[in-house]
């Protein structure tokens, strides 16, 4: 799913996805939407955001008599924002427009720290959700111009859902427009396919995600680091702002430089992390990886542009000098091992200290 972090507040503030923007938009601009969409791409990347927009777009009580009547300029192919149809499109309420998505992921956005409710969700869109939409979307619109049907992660449809969901595609209702969204198209069924406008959605270059970033008030170092570790999806980069801080990178640092004291100086060290939140605690591991990663990259290519630790390129480079591919590799397995125990609830302090004489024994005593 792409919902991650904020939604954008239009289709203009859908960032670095030029090219499917100025296609929905010639579409509205000519009242020529087809019946049915497959937004396809990498999870993170816009997808969902552009599905809430253009339905926005399409209800928008200020904007949609220029819609009704084709007169469109360029710029204003968009929605207003703070009409009482845009405000409950953002809020999931607007009764013309629905987003189905499996139970799983909407469990997790209700809550994802609520601990007590062991009850496992489904991944999978059952076909409940899917008659139940058609139940809502065989009526006129309530209150919009169209009814929007947006399926995010529309590839968890089990067979009978899939099957349902075809006899609306088949013969659909007037005025109502289905978004199916996925990152593994391959996995929905041809008959489908066939039946949908394909609009894909590209990865977002890094200086573009940066960019975001720091004018959402982050640092540029931390800006520049959340962008690297993206890949190319501003979800996934506005995970890693809330997630990924150099308060971990430091902490993984102060273990790796400590490799070489006594025992009983690195122990302390090992029980203080430890005792941190598990979060904090995956955040060293996720560093140590990195860390090791730039190392390997490094010696290999000698190209300090490919280092997403651009700060400590002097470091990065003596180390690679010092140690050897299959120390750095043995280091890198160490640490992804000791990460993978303590997912399997293996004691955190005990864990660390056999991490850290296990990295002795690798960068020190070979």
């Amino acid at each position: 799913s792409d919902s991650e972090g904020e939604i954008p507040v239009a289709l203009k503030d859908v960032l670095g996805q030029d090219r499917p923007i100025e296609i929905l938009k010639k579409s509205l601009r000519a009242d020529r939407l087809s019946h049915a969409y497959l937004f396809v791409g990498e999870e993170g990347i816009g997808k969902a955001f552009t599905a809430i927009n253009l339905a926005k777009a399409l209800n928008c009580e200020k904007k949609g008599d220029f819609l009704e009547h084709g007169l469109y300029g360029d710029e204003e192919i968009d929605s207003c924002d703070n009409c009482s149809s845009c405000i409950e499109i953002d809020k999931g309420i607007h009764p013309d427009v629905l987003v189905i998505k499996p139970e799983s992921d909407r469990k997790k956005e209700i809550d994802q720290k609520k601990e007590g409710n062991k009850k496992k969700e489904s991944d999978e869109i059952k076909i409940e959700q899917i008659r139940m939409a058609q139940e809502r979307f065989s009526l006129r619109a309530l209150r919009g111009r169209r009814k929007v049907m947006i399926i995010d992660n529309a590839h968890t449809m089990n067979i009978s859902s899939a099957n349902a969901l075809l006899k609306t595609l088949e013969e659909p209702t007037e005025g109502t427009i289905i978004i199916l969204i996925s990152s593994v198209p391959s996995l929905l069924p041809e008959t489908i396919l066939s039946r949908c406008q394909r609009i894909p959605f590209g990865l977002l270059r890094k200086e573009v995600i940066e960019g975001f970033l720091i004018s959402r008030g982050l640092k540029k170092d931390e800006a520049y680091l959340a962008a690297s570790l993206s890949d190319g999806r501003i979800g996934r980069a506005l995970r890693r702002e809330e997630v990924m801080t150099l308060e971990g990178r430091d902490n993984f640092l102060t273990l790796f430089n400590s490799v070489k004291e006594p025992f009983f100086n690195i122990s302390p060290l090992t029980e203080g992390i430890a005792k941190g939140e598990e979060e904090r605690l995956g955040e060293v591991f996720d560093w140590g990886e990195i860390w090791f990663r730039d190392i390997v990259v490094f010696k290999v290519t000698g190209n300090y542009d490919l280092l997403i630790n651009q700060d400590k390129k002097k470091e990065i480079k003596d180390i690679s000098e010092r140690l050897s591919l299959n120390q750095l590799q043995d280091s890198f397995r160490v640490i992804y091992e000791t990460a993978k125990f303590i997912k399997l609830r293996a004691n955190k302090h005990l864990a660390l200290d056999v991490m850290m004489i296990r990295l002795v024994e690798t960068l020190v005593e070979n």
